[in-house]
């Protein structure tokens, strides 16, 4: 028996291979992956991480509630981009994300016999000291807090919004309040299918917090003001047990720390002439794009919610080549502008999908009689009803994603490029670009229709003014006869 089931396993396995599917495992919720009876599925599943491929355990609601929010903080979202962007402006590696599991393999398999005290360096010893991570300090290894989130936070000079309501990260902020660190901690992307994090985070300094408490006293949340120092590379990950189910359950306050190491880009690169190029190219698309916006009748600003019209307007200023290649500092400035209209695009959108979810969901709950109890959960209607609201969210969602105003994944790439000035402003100049193409787009085939409507409208005018004509000569002919 244990031998066919071997087979079956090594079967599965191989399928899985050749398919090149794009399947993850979430370490976070790895127990409804394995809680199948059938024995052979836990060997399939380590023959399969051995292979670096893994089984899918992340549950339909919380792709569903990705969906409903425009959410696109995904892995294999992010492995198709690379490919697309390296068919077009180079090689693959360029524009790839490289993740990191949280909780490793070897973790993830036999967690059920560790001790839950235990303290995990993936095999290193760590004698890294907790001195601060100044901008004077010669050293490029340091331990630090690690703070994954489902958003990317560039590297610019503008300050940082972080609201902290889980146990761990009130400690954290805590902790920081306190100068432990230095007041330095990471960000980094965490990918909404996998639950790994992307390599490359954002270095952050702590510079203002605000503590929210309740009536008795209790603390509920941080608000946290911090800057950008930089970039890091994430070189492994210091105690990954704390983030195991059984920590989350028990809510504990032990936050992740990780070895990171700071990349420096503080040497301006010698651009080549076909980046000047594109640097220019850049820089005339996005004068281009900022006036389609701030024309407030035009179809770029009514993607936008009303209430979002002016601020976007106010905080798209006008921008010049020099703004994107002058400097690492004055390129992430632009391009966290262009990082705030996609969000501003996606808020808008997801508004309205808001909406229209909540319409239906209300009649629905009409329609079912009795009395109307606020909120209306959605397992409260009719599964008809749920299915068209899943099914309208999953449309919604792979339209966001066809957009190509993502402000997650392709931000992320600009982060893990390869420390080039180049690369970056080559694929800020793909996401400008592509934007300016698809409202010039959107703009003919308005006008194909208003042209084709004015025409129809013209020769029903005109063959209403025969049919009067024909009624008038009629109707007189009668008379006088």
């Amino acid at each position: 028996m244990k031998y066919l089931e071997l087979v079956f396993a090594v079967f599965v396995a191989i399928f899985l291979r050749d398919t090149n599917s794009y399947l993850f495992i979430s370490r976070t919720t790895r127990s409804s992956a394995s809680s199948f009876s059938f024995p052979s599925l836990r060997i399939a599943k380590k023959i399969v991480l051995r292979r670096r491929y893994t089984l899918p355990s992340i549950t339909k609601t919380t792709l569903q509630m990705s969906a409903g929010e425009l959410h696109t903080g995904y892995e294999w979202l992010a492995r198709q981009k690379s490919v697309s962007l390296g068919k077009s402006n180079g090689k693959t590696s360029t524009y790839a994300i490289t993740w990191i599991d949280i909780m490793p393999i070897d973790i993830v398999d036999e967690s059920d016999d560790i001790d839950p005290t235990a303290t995990v360096s993936n095999g290193k010893e760590n004698k890294e000291d907790l001195s601060t991570f100044t901008e004077t300090d010669n050293s490029d290894v340091k331990e630090l807090p690690l703070y994954p989130l489902n958003a990317v936070h560039l590297p610019s000079s503008h300050n940082h919004t972080l609201n902290n309501i889980e146990p761990q990260n009130i400690k954290m902020a805590q902790d920081l309040m306190m100068q432990l660190y230095g007041g330095y901690f990471v960000t980094t992307l965490k990918a909404a299918d996998s639950g790994r994090i992307a390599s490359v985070g954002t270095l952050m300094h702590v510079v203002d917090t605000e503590e929210r408490r309740s009536y008795d006293g209790k603390l509920l949340s941080i608000r946290v003001q911090c800057q950008s120092s930089g970039l890091v590379k994430i070189e492994r990950i210091v105690n990954p047990l704390c983030w195991t189910k059984e920590k989350k359950l028990k809510q504990s306050d032990e936050y992740l720390l990780a070895t990171v190491r700071r990349l420096r880009s503080d040497i301006k690169d010698e651009l080549n002439n076909e980046t000047n190029k594109i640097t220019m190219r850049l820089a005339k698309d996005y004068t281009i794009v900022r006036s389609l916006y701030a024309d407030r009748d035009g179809l770029a600003a009514r993607e936008l919610p009303p209430f979002a019209i002016d601020a976007v307007l106010n905080n798209l200023p006008p921008m010049s080549a020099a703004n994107f290649d002058a400097s690492q500092e004055s390129f992430w400035a632009a391009a966290e502008i262009w990082q705030m209209l996609c969000n501003t695009i996606r808020e808008g959108r997801r508004s309205n999908l808001q909406s229209e979810v909540n319409e239906i969901t209300i009649d629905a709950a009409i329609k079912k009689g009795g009395p109307l109890k606020l909120p209306v959960h959605r397992s409260n209607v009719p599964l008809e009803v749920q299915s068209r609201l899943n099914k309208m969210e999953e449309e919604a969602a792979t339209n966001w994603v066809s957009l190509g105003m993502d402000p997650i994944i392709d931000f992320q790439i600009l982060l893990s490029c390869d420390g080039s000035l180049d690369h970056r402003i080559r694929h800020l100049g793909t996401m400008v670009s592509r934007e300016r193409k698809r409202i010039e787009a959107k703009q003919s085939l308005k006008r194909v229709f208003d042209a084709t409507y004015a025409e129809s409208t013209s020769e029903a005018t005109d063959t209403v003014d025969h049919i009067d004509d024909f009624n008038s000569t009629t109707i007189f002919k009668g008379i006088f006869q």
